[in-house]
């Protein structure tokens, strides 16, 4: 997205990859059975914890503080990094006002505060529905925050833990999901959801068997067999055409009657690629016939 910004229009990016990763899910939490945040991201709030209330820590400082604790990809800036050198202070902050403090028992008694104004809002109200939903409230925040504080820790070998799928591509995330719910409901009284996650584990193995295949097919009839890979997976673009992209992308869904999936998407740029060197029409007819061939 960011690799063309030019470094002239005030503006500075970061991403949690480079253009040939994923950025990585990581706090993975049985009781909701599903990644929790990704690991750049994560990184990003922990920082922002600690030292937002720090005037002297810089975009550029943090930036180092985050890639330092992302281990699955490769963390990168892009455009105008003068910008860097600015505070953090300059762009993250609430309500306008200077913050006081960002340490966890801070955010700790603003909840308490904000609480407390709930609960006197309620006194003044009948005991309704609404009761229910302020205690079903304050239920999922203290879940929440005991979930977090638990998987803050690494996880040592012989923890319940082993034998789940920790950190996830993002291209991998449903079928690593979709794997660790498997492994939970490996219990005797647990037969019926097991056949239930089994069935839909071996669909999304399926479905990405059908993309691995469409897309390989596509560029080895296109590109040739000897060339294909890099049709596939590198980047032959100088630019992207994007009317190209556009229009084969779009009739993707209507000529192979499935819709890509976050593990498709990966292959957006063996499209990307194949619209330098061919008309969008003879990369949809080379479609067609591939898709009519797997009915």
């Amino acid at each position: 997205m960011f690799d063309d910004l030019p470094s002239t229009w005030n503006i500075f990016a970061t991403s949690a990859s480079t253009a040939n990763q994923s950025s990585y899910a990581t706090y993975w939490d049985d009781k909701r059975s599903a990644y929790l945040g990704d690991e750049y991201s994560v990184a990003w709030m922990e920082d922002s914890d600690i030292y937002l209330n720090r005037n002297g820590e810089s975009l550029e400082r943090q930036f180092r503080h985050v890639k330092r604790h992302v281990n699955h990809s490769q963390p990168q800036q892009f455009g105008d990094k003068s910008i860097s050198r600015e505070s953090i202070f300059e762009f993250q902050t609430e309500n306008n006002r200077p913050r006081t403090n960002q340490r966890p028992e801070g955010a700790k008694r603003r909840l308490g505060e904000y609480l407390s104004k709930m609960r006197a809002t309620r006194r003044t109200r009948r005991r309704t529905h609404g009761k229910y939903l302020i205690n079903a409230i304050k239920r999922r925040l203290r879940e929440f925050s005991a979930a977090i504080g638990e998987l803050r820790n690494v996880f040592p070998d012989g923890s319940p833990n082993v034998g789940r799928v920790m950190f996830s591509d993002s291209r991998d995330v449903k079928m690593h999901t979709l794997k660790n719910r498997l492994y939970q409901a490996m219990e005797p009284n647990s037969l019926y959801k097991y056949t239930v996650v089994g069935a839909q584990y071996a669909q999304e193995m399926q479905d990405r068997i059908k993309f691995d295949y469409i897309f390989n097919a596509l560029t080895m009839k296109l590109a040739g067999r000897g060339i294909a890979s890099q049709f596939l997976t590198g980047r032959v673009y100088a630019r992207i055409n994007h009317s190209c992209l556009k229009e084969v992308y779009g009739h993707f869904q209507a000529t192979c009657e499935f819709s890509f999936s976050d593990y498709a998407l990966k292959y957006v740029r063996s499209i990307v690629n194949l619209c330098t060197k061919f008309q969008p029409q003879k990369i949809l007819g080379s479609l067609r016939n591939i898709c009519e061939q797997m009915k």
